[in-house]
């Protein structure tokens, strides 16, 4: 809670994150001593992962998660790995004018470490610890309805398929 975020400048050839203003932003964030960063939240762009060898790099030094944005990129992959998998948690909308979009607004969060995922579900379920009952956090209702998923099913079915016709 109370989180300030702190912008930092984009690549101007990527459009995705800079490198170098990050590093210089988390040094003058340590130097002035008023804020403790948590998180880097790389955002994706037009299909093109950001640079996830230095971002990693720095956040494992820094001690920080890096929580990917994807819904821009969502299929696109780099080095043989999908968008949305590079960070500690990836996340992507299903807005019906993303690359994996519904009818409606939704969305996906994904990780591989069990505990993020766990809180992470808690959270989506208005904060449901051992039972539905047991609420342990302040949470939101984020249950994707049966008709986007049921779209999101066929389209996930093709999406590789609109990726390569996106490419020409």
């Amino acid at each position: 809670a109370k989180a300030e975020p702190v912008f930092v400048d984009v690549d101007p050839k990527t459009y995705n994150i800079d490198i170098a203003s990050l590093e210089a932003a988390i040094a003058a964030i340590k130097k002035e001593g008023r804020l403790k960063p948590k998180a880097i939240i790389p955002v994706d762009l037009f299909g093109l992962a950001a640079d996830y060898e230095a971002i990693m790099a720095i956040a494992n030094r820094e001690g920080l998660l890096v929580i990917e944005d994807a819904a821009q990129s969502m299929g696109g992959s780099l080095e043989g790995r999908m968008c949305g998998g590079f960070g500690n948690v990836g996340s992507t909308s299903f807005y019906p004018a993303k690359p994996l979009g519904c009818y409606g607004d939704g969305g996906a969060m994904f990780t591989n470490d069990d505990a993020l995922a766990d809180a992470l579900r808690s959270f989506a379920f208005h904060g449901k610890g051992e039972t539905q009952y047991d609420n342990i956090r302040v949470g939101i209702n984020s249950r994707l309805d049966t008709l986007q998923a049921a779209i999101l099913i066929e389209k996930l079915a093709i999406l590789e398929e609109e990726m390569v016709a996106r490419q020409v």
